[in-house]
């Protein structure tokens, strides 16, 4: 986060993407919802005085259960989820709060009325709880056009996922890319350098995503 700064980033909420502010801006993002966001990232964040944008599976957050849709991980208090009281914190200190739907399932793979009500749910528990939800994030990564659709209907202002080219000018399908515990600082560098965000606006994107995905689960 630090190394984005001082690259003349000034982080804002997902939502706040498309508003009249700085230049250059960064939306850092959490999805499914891990304790740890608020127990490691929040305080990065603050150093930085940035807010971030969680998704929360909803379901989860409920019952501030074990999130058991990835892979097991080396130690099981890291799999909790936040429950509704850290999420009210959150906003409370400027972040946003996302659906990331009710209950993680791949949602292309739903029947319409089963999309509707995941999709409506979800946005209805996170705003009864922190007084607002226009932002969603797909799970698993996929931007399908009758989901995103589907989240237009719901009442979404903000989508995300894992596909497509860093151009689109639809705010329900805002592009992202994905950082996990391999990118170490030179390929964290690399992956949030404007000459990789430049090839991702490019038609060359789009060939060499194919590339990469075949044959890979997509991303939570």
């Amino acid at each position: 986060m630090h190394l984005l700064r001082s690259r003349g980033f000034a982080g804002v909420r997902l939502s706040d993407l498309g508003a009249p502010g700085p230049r250059h801006r960064v939306s850092v993002t959490f999805d499914d919802g891990f304790r740890t966001v608020v127990e490691y990232a929040k305080p990065v964040l603050d150093e930085l005085e940035w807010p971030a944008t969680v998704f929360l599976v909803t379901d989860a957050a409920d019952t501030a259960a074990p999130i058991t849709w990835i892979a097991p991980a080396a130690d099981e208090s890291d799999r909790r989820s936040v429950s509704w009281d850290d999420a009210r914190r959150l906003a409370e200190a400027g972040w946003e709060v996302g659906s990331h739907s009710c209950t993680h399932r791949l949602l292309s793979s739903l029947a319409d009325e089963e999309l509707a009500a995941e999709l409506r749910r979800s946005r209805e528990a996170v705003a009864s709880h922190v007084g607002t939800c226009t932002a969603i994030s797909y799970p698993w990564g996929e931007v399908d056009s009758r989901v995103v659709a589907a989240a237009r209907s719901a009442g979404y202002t903000a989508g995300s996922g894992l596909a497509g080219r860093f151009t689109s000018d639809d705010p329900l399908r805002i592009p992202r890319f994905a950082i996990g515990r391999s990118d170490r600082v030179l390929r964290f560098a690399l992956k949030t350098s404007r000459p990789v965000g430049a090839f991702r606006a490019s038609p060359g994107w789009i060939v060499v995503d194919r590339v990469r995905r075949h044959g890979r689960p997509l991303g939570v």
